[in-house]
């Protein structure tokens, strides 16, 4: 969803299991490309971290974090949510996310179990969310390795 009084994307990964990690790249193969990626990181009391790099190899901590406003809840399996804006806070590191536009990204998790696919984000002008738009490709692969229905982040991402 978009937030109009933030004039940001609020981000929700619900039921991420203890010792497990979500992350979404904003690129379509954040695997072996270069990419915005945020990690949600279920371990302890929890963190969203904001990177850039690829799944599959070693990813730094961007000088900006893009994400605020950010709570964490539970234990053995968490709920994040934050926000971003859609603007690209660091101009080399961070994806502009266009509104009025569909755009393929990329999802793994990590852990026991694990998976990874895309996921397609279309929002309006406004950049409010059309219907079901975030629904992710492969969503059977997500909630394999998930644990939950239609997907971690997905289901109640926007």
């Amino acid at each position: 969803m978009y937030d109009e009084t933030k004039q940001k994307f609020r981000f929700i990964a619900s039921n991420v299991r203890e010792g497990g990690t979500l992350l979404l790249g904003f690129s379509s193969n954040a695997a072996t490309t270069d990419s915005d990626i945020v990690v949600f990181n279920a371990s302890g009391s929890g963190s969203v971290i904001d990177k850039w790099g690829t799944f599959d190899s070693s990813s730094t901590l961007e000088d900006t974090d893009s994400y605020s406003d950010t709570t964490i809840d539970g234990s053995l399996l968490y709920r994040f949510t934050t926000y971003r804006a859609a603007e690209a806070v660091t101009a080399s590191k961070d994806t502009t996310i266009t509104c009025g536009t569909t755009s393929t990204y990329s999802w793994k998790v990590t852990g026991s179990p694990s998976g990874s696919g895309t996921w397609k984000l279309k929002t309006n002008a406004d950049c409010s969310v059309v219907g079901d738009a975030y629904t992710p490709l492969g969503a059977a692969g997500l909630t394999l390795a998930s644990g939950v229905a239609m997907g971690v982040v997905m289901a109640s991402l926007f």
